[in-house]
């Protein structure tokens, strides 16, 4: 099966691991294609919905792999059961606040791939000054219209690297504001989608200065001086090497 670029990136980020949980699996794919292809020697498939569960179970049966998936009606790792260990996770497709909620209540784990779909700042914040995680890379995707950040966020005291070694995490200076809410390794595959989607973040900050600046409205002035603010957090990241 051909899947769009989102979900194709996913399933490239994830390292070997022994147990795979994808939180908010949606249909199953991820799971499927990381087991099948041998990434994941298993996996749960989580859902807080029955609908979208149930599809990815026809799905998971029809690849032939239910000795190897397990489908878990859950809210984040909240209904996986004591004794399962995943040692990586796949979140995405959620907004930052529900994220942040789900990584609160989160087990260790060796890698976390995370794609916020809003308050990217806000995950960033809290995987690393709140976990102690390190984000790795990241990649940007543009797929049906939209732009997409996708995390390989690595656990605090060791990163798998891509030969299945073991890597020793170093220590990093802490993050700018603007590398909060834009990132800082931003993986070279995915550059020029990068510099788009800035230059398309900053096209509609500054429309919406132009708009704030004709407006007369109460408390325009106090707008347009944190559009300018933020416009200069992402020039800040269109300036970065």
């Amino acid at each position: 099966m051909k899947y769009s670029d989102r979900i194709q990136t996913i399933i490239n980020m994830i390292r070997p691991c022994t147990l795979l949980a994808d939180i908010g699996c949606d249909h199953g794919y991820v799971c499927i294609e990381a087991v099948r292809g041998g990434t994941a020697l298993s996996a749960l498939a989580c859902d807080v919905k029955e609908g979208p569960l149930s599809i990815a179970a026809e799905n998971i049966r029809a690849a032939g792999l239910s000795d190897r998936i397990r489908t878990v009606l859950s809210d984040g790792f909240e209904a996986i059961d004591a004794g399962l260990d995943p040692d990586c996770a796949v979140i995405t497709g959620l907004g930052g606040i529900l994220m942040k909620r789900i990584l609160s209540k989160a087990p260790a784990l060796k890698q976390l791939v995370l794609g916020p779909q809003s308050d990217q700042d806000l995950v960033r914040h809290y995987v690393l000054d709140d976990m102690g995680y390190t984000i790795v890379r990241e990649f940007t995707v543009f797929d049906e219209g939209k732009y997409y950040t996708l995390m390989d966020v690595a656990g605090p005291r060791r990163l798998e690297d891509a030969s299945g070694g073991d890597t020793e995490v170093t220590c990093e200076t802490p993050y700018a504001e603007y590398e909060y809410l834009y990132g800082r390794h931003i993986d070279a595959a995915t550059e020029d989608t990068y510099r788009a989607y800035l230059q398309h973040q900053h096209q509609i900050l500054q429309e919406a200065l132009s708009n704030a600046m004709r407006g007369c409205a109460f408390g325009a002035s106090e707008s347009m001086r944190k559009l300018k603010d933020q416009i200069g957090l992402v020039e800040q990241a269109m300036e970065r090497k």
